[in-house]
């Protein structure tokens, strides 16, 4: 994901498009369900799943570092990691029928 942000700055700043506001919003039935049990079959060393975080740290950063307010757009269901990328927002928008969850 942090890479994914990552391109997505670099690319929203070097069309310069006019860009008033960025939209975070999920590609299914939900936000975000947490972490993807199917990811990674076995543990990842430390260092690898602490090398991740920074990644995915470093785009919400870049996504932060733009002069356009950040929008969340959240439907389904919220949990874990989701909640922070909300927090990350400026603007939480949500449908009536979404929830959300700390997951721990």
């Amino acid at each position: 994901m942090g890479e994914d942000l990552l391109l997505a700055v670099e690319q929203l700043t070097a069309r310069d498009a006019g860009v008033r506001a960025v939209m975070l919003r999920g590609a299914g039935a939900h936000f975000s369900a947490g972490g993807n049990p199917h990811a990674h079959k076995g543990g990842a060393p430390l260092a690898a799943a602490a090398a991740a975080l920074r990644r995915t740290f470093a785009g919400f950063a870049a996504l932060r570092g733009l002069a356009v307010p950040l929008v969340c757009a959240v439907h389904g269901t919220v949990i874990g990691g989701g909640n922070a990328a909300c927090l990350s927002c400026d603007y939480i928008v949500a449908e009536g029928s979404a929830t959300v969850e700390h997951g721990n």
